[in-house]
């Protein structure tokens, strides 16, 4: 990951250097970590998963060995991001309020920024005048599957402080574009730090929502799964704008509900979605607690584990090889690479 990724960055702990704008956004739980120290963060955690069951405390105790924490925000969320094996050089990513020049300035740099982000070389984007970024942009624009309305557009833009009139003459779709890719408002960051291996933390859920969600779900007796849902809601493998975590019990949902045809699902329509993988696959739990792989590119589903508590030891293990946790595994290259790791003499 670089910092291009995430809104802001700060190395804990930070409370002389987050802007104040930040702060006052943020969960109690996070602001409580500002002035800690590494040790103490792990301790902070340590407190949190302190009443996890046995079985469960594998992916805990393998998130306790990570370091570095840091706190980062994108796609208007905070997480507490720690490092496993942490290596490179620190670089903090602070958010800075930006004054527009003109209104039509925004307009140019957030379509400049967007193309910079989704792959066209730095040269390119330079040579372009005004109207073909604006032209390029929207044609390379993949719209979210549920984008803001133009109305909802403009309020968020207000909202972040963009001016009306920056709005002004603007058609409906590029509204909708602005909201939905304006996020970056500082200079333009630098690397972050040497490939590592990350995890996103938000902050712990209220047990009793948690409880109360997965009842609607209509989970008579939740046991571990209420308690896999309070230590691990929303932890996640990917920056925030990636697929790539565990779902937030508050978003839990059936497979049958993402629309798939009925089926590839026979036995499993009801199984929720509790982890979404970066290229697509979804974990499935289901009603029996089995746990299983949709594997979104074949379109079926392929059962692997006979608990939930048995899938959270494998996704602990799994962490080490450092790789995307998706239903095909990790690659051989990952593969030697965690071995030669294990081989290395303790130090």
């Amino acid at each position: 990951m670089t910092a291009g990724d995430c809104d802001w960055l700060h190395y804990l702990p930070c409370e002389e250097r987050i802007h104040p704008d930040v702060v006052s956004g943020l969960d109690p739980w996070f602001r409580d970590l500002l002035a800690a120290s590494p040790d103490r963060v792990r301790e902070t955690l340590a407190v949190r998963w302190g009443s996890l069951p046995d079985a469960l405390r594998p992916l805990a105790n393998r998130l306790l060995e990570a370091g570095r924490p840091a706190l980062v925000g994108g796609a208007r969320q905070a997480f507490l991001r720690l490092t496993i094996d942490p290596r490179g050089r620190l670089a903090e990513h602070p958010w800075k309020p930006r004054p527009w020049a003109t209104p039509w300035r925004f307009v140019v740099e957030q379509a400049r920024a967007f193309l910079r982000r989704d792959g066209f070389r730095g040269k390119d984007v330079e040579s372009m005048d005004d109207g073909e970024l604006e032209r390029t942009a929207m044609e390379s624009w993949d719209p979210a599957p549920l984008p803001p309305s133009p109305r909802k557009a403009r309020a968020e833009l207000l909202r972040r402080g963009i001016p009306a009139d920056a709005m002004e003459g603007l058609d409906d779709r590029f509204l909708v574009f602005l909201a939905s890719t304006h996020h970056y408002r500082g200079e333009e960051p630098p690397d972050d730090e040497d490939w590592s291996w990350d995890l996103y933390l938000p902050p712990p859920p209220d047990r009793e929502e948690a409880r109360g969600a997965i009842a609607r779900l209509g989970i008579a007796e939740p046991g571990p799964v209420l308690e896999f849902a309070v230590g691990f809601d929303g932890v996640r493998e990917s920056p925030p704008r990636l697929s790539g975590g565990f779902e937030p019990v508050a978003r839990w949902r059936t497979i049958r509900e993402e629309g798939f045809e009925e089926e590839f699902l026979a036995g499993w329509q009801e199984a929720l979605v509790v982890f979404v993988a970066r290229n697509g696959d979804h974990v499935l739990l289901h009603p029996s607690g089995r746990v299983a792989w949709m594997v979104f590119a074949e379109h079926r589903v392929d059962e692997r584990w006979p608990t939930l508590e048995e899938f959270v030891h494998h996704y602990a293990d799994h962490l080490d090889y450092r790789w995307p946790f998706d239903s095909y595994g990790p690659p051989d290259s990952a593969v030697e690479a965690r071995l030669a790791r294990d081989s290395r003499p303790a130090e």
